[in-house]
């Protein structure tokens, strides 16, 4: 039963690509070969292999699910990265936000980046539904098929080694009465010369003999039956049975090869969508940083920011006067508050005469203090901004740029002592049992290292773990770090 060879194959192919060097006798050795006339008696082989192909069946599934998880992942932190920071430069203060056509370049790029970052989540949404999920489905269907071929494979080969168990019983029982025969004939023709054994013993050998060859016969005949059934049986097994079902293996191999390809094929297509939509995302942001505009932002900038101040005439001089050592006309004038605070010496926190109160009407006097003092520090955050401006504004002038630094130093220090007030009273609405909102207590984690700006603010590493005592709306959140308080803004944190 030697394999067909193949007809000589031509190195174009009919006409497609030349072949490479060496690959020719490969495909000429191979080509036509099959299971059913290469690996007859190749059953133990066949169930080593299929059962070995369908674990790396099990290790692909496994593959696409994990490469999913990585891709869905990459796509959850590139676009939590480009929402915060598109979100940080919409909520950054007037001194702090990028002008006009810069600004819009900025926008483009974060947003070309969110989209990036949906389609790897897309990509990884398809590697586990058309390629992991698929695989793992195939791989149920292939281990069935694969079950019942071994099972048809060892009944085959099991009634094959039986018929042959069968032939040596018989063949081994057709010489045992041979011998028999044998031996009963030598003793009949022993008695013949024998002239002292009498006729009914004689009568008896004879007999025996007669018998005996007798079952010679039959069982050479059972042995000639039972060998033409076996080799009958075996011509049929090596060119029939076996190579049917040894065809049955090939196409379950072939359509697992088949199979293996087209997912393949799906993942290659699907990484073929990544070259567009990169460089179409790259092409949007070139447009985008083309578009920036020195002037524009320059003249957009002087435009919200106008003083409308024009240059002051000359300082006259001033002779020394002994009784009034400041300037003529200059008269010495205390710090005005530039927030408008009308809480002047006010007692913060729980007084003697609030001992009588019930505890829902204390903690609901802390609550509204709390509030009070949230506005009044960010009013005199904005206030001391401004006073910094003002210092730098007047650089050229050492005298308003004084006048603006004592400003800005009593400004300080009012909103250190606001800010102490404010601890103050949170410690004892603490002491009470509640908190100064309802989302006090939630604890963040900080996505990015975040550096204070100011004293009201609170500085932490990506990492820190955060206690929240008060959420508000302008995305400015209140909370607790190490035994400090002050203002995050609520972007760069994430709940815990």
């Amino acid at each position: 039963l030697a394999p067909n060879f193949p007809q000589t194959i031509s190195p174009e192919l009919d006409g497609h690509h030349p072949l490479p060097f060496g690959l020719l006798p490969f495909l000429t050795n191979f080509t036509s070969m099959s299971f059913a006339t290469d690996l007859l008696d190749g059953f133990e082989t066949l169930y080593k292999r299929t059962d070995g192909v369908l674990k790396n069946t099990t290790e692909v599934a496994s593959f696409f699910k994990k490469l999913s998880t990585v891709e869905r992942e990459y796509g959850k932190e590139l676009k939590k990265l480009a929402s915060s920071q598109k979100a940080a430069f919409q909520k950054s203060g007037a001194s702090q936000k990028e002008l006009e056509t810069t600004f819009n370049s900025w926008e483009i790029l974060l947003t070309e980046l969110e989209k990036i970052a949906d389609h790897h989540n897309s990509f990884g949404e398809k590697l586990e539904n058309e390629l992991s999920r698929n695989t793992t489905n195939y791989h149920k269907e292939k281990t069935r098929l694969r079950t019942k071929l071994e099972t048809d494979g060892k009944k085959l080969t099991r009634d094959m080694k039986t018929q042959h168990e069968n032939l040596q019983k018989a063949r081994a029982k057709y010489v045992s009465l041979s011998k028999e025969a044998d031996a009963a004939e030598a003793k009949h023709m022993k008695g013949k010369g024998d002239m002292s054994m009498k006729p009914a013993q004689l009568a008896k050998l004879a007999q025996g003999s007669t018998q005996a060859h007798e079952k010679r016969i039959q069982s050479d005949n059972d042995y000639q039956a039972t060998l033409n059934q076996t080799n009958q049986k075996q011509t049929e097994y090596y060119t029939s049975t076996m190579p049917s079902l040894l065809g049955e293996f090939q196409q379950w191999e072939e359509d697992r090869l088949k199979n293996n390809k087209e997912t393949l094929e799906k993942c290659a297509s699907m990484l073929m969508e990544f070259p567009g939509v990169y460089t179409s995302s790259a092409d949007t942001v070139q447009r985008g940083v083309a578009s920036i505009d020195v002037d524009t932002d320059i003249s957009a900038f002087v435009k919200d920011n106008k003083t409308g101040i024009s240059p002051p005439s000359d300082v006259p001089y001033q002779p020394y006067d002994i009784e009034n050592p400041l300037p003529s006309g200059t008269t010495k004038k205390a710090y005005t508050p530039v927030t408008g605070d009308k809480s002047g010496d006010k007692e913060w926190g729980l007084t003697p005469a609030d001992h009588s109160l019930s505890s829902d009407a204390k903690q609901s006097k802390l609550k509204n203090q709390v509030a009070e003092l949230d506005k009044l520090i960010q009013s005199e955050t904005k206030a001391k901004e401004g006073l910094e401006n003002l210092v730098r504004f007047y650089a050229a002038d050492p005298v308003s740029q004084k006048r603006a630094e004592d400003q800005l130093s009593e400004s300080e220090e009012k909103l250190q002592r606001l800010v102490e007030s404010r601890n103050s009273v949170k410690s004892q609405l603490d002491g009470l049992g509640s908190t100064s909102g309802p989302s006090s207590g939630m604890r963040v984690k900080g996505l990015y290292d975040y550096n204070a700006t100011c004293d009201t603010e609170l500085s932490f590493k990506a990492g820190d773990i955060l206690t929240i005592a008060e959420q508000d709306n302008s995305g400015w959140w209140y909370a607790d770090l190490n035994g400090k308080s002050g203002f995050i803004p609520n972007n760069y944190v994430e709940p815990f």
